[in-house]
């Protein structure tokens, strides 16, 4: 596992507008899953710091709870709804602290819902920063215990305005059962039809993300990379229950698509 430094430049309200310009930071550094994070962003010649307290799996099956996809058909079209957004904004909104960076210092939860959603939009979406890594491994697929690794977004560095980027997160799973392959793949086959006809009716599709979390816990065996109160988190009991909720996401989903679960979700 490496870490590296990343400086980001928000020029624009949306998170594709956030640019990374990474620097190699000291390697084999654990990620404190423990820790507080804080995510900067620059618009313009302004800089802005968002602190958060720990994201739990509570915050993360909220938000889960709250990505939507549907579809309505209108006559001989269909219409496609796709909302993270607003899931992203409400994590924001139930997980930060303090925003440093506006006329004045952002504290309460009335003061958060002040905050521009071209602001915190792209900061959620660096919360779920997470990526397959393009960490290259060449050694062979052991077939008893199979190991995924992802590159993350984690928190400011103390170089004020550098964000952490850790490399080759180890995540080790034992393969999935043929039940456990089933509820994958039928748990994002499922559908409800709301309102209405059927002509006019609004299909809601589900998505796996909360299932998921239940496998990464049926299946996980150890990880490399993190760490609780200073030390690597190490027993199958301690990763279940401090392992970061997006982070199990994106690690179990390789074992059954080459594809990150969530982003190929949000950029639908």
């Amino acid at each position: 596992m490496e870490a590296e430094t990343a400086k980001h430049a928000t020029s624009g309200p949306s998170k594709d507008a956030l640019n990374f310009l990474l620097e190699e930071e000291e390697p084999k550094t654990l990620l404190m899953l423990d820790e507080p994070r804080v995510i900067p962003i620059r618009e313009g010649k302004r800089d802005y710091t968002f602190y958060f307290r720990r994201i739990l799996q509570t915050d993360w099956l909220n938000y889960f709870n709250g990505l939507y996809l549907a579809t309505r058909n209108d006559g001989t079209s269909q219409l496609n709804t796709t909302d993270f957004n607003t899931a992203g904004i409400e994590l924001f909104e139930a997980t930060v602290t303090k925003v440093v960076g506006y006329s004045r210092e952002l504290t309460t939860a009335a003061d958060f819902k002040k905050v521009l959603p071209r602001h915190s939009a792209p900061v959620a979406g660096l919360l779920r920063s997470v990526f397959i890594s393009e960490v290259e491994d060449d050694k062979p697929l052991d077939c008893d215990s199979v190991e995924t690794l992802i590159d993350a977004h984690w928190s400011q560095t103390t170089s004020p305005g550098q964000i952490t980027q850790y490399k080759g997160l180890v995540h080790r799973f034992m393969p999935p059962d043929v039940e456990q392959r089933k509820r994958y793949m039928r748990g994002g086959a499922i559908s409800r039809v709301v309102g209405g006809t059927r002509k006019g009716a609004t299909t809601v599709y589900s998505l796996r993300n909360k299932l998921l979390l239940q496998l990464y816990d049926e299946l996980i065996q150890s990880v490399e990379g993190y760490g609780v109160a200073g030390k690597p988190l190490e027993s199958i009991e301690d990763i279940r229950r401090e392992m970061d909720g997006y982070h199990k996401a994106e690690a179990v989903a390789q074992l059954f698509n080459t594809q990150p679960e969530a982003a190929a979700a949000e950029a639908a």
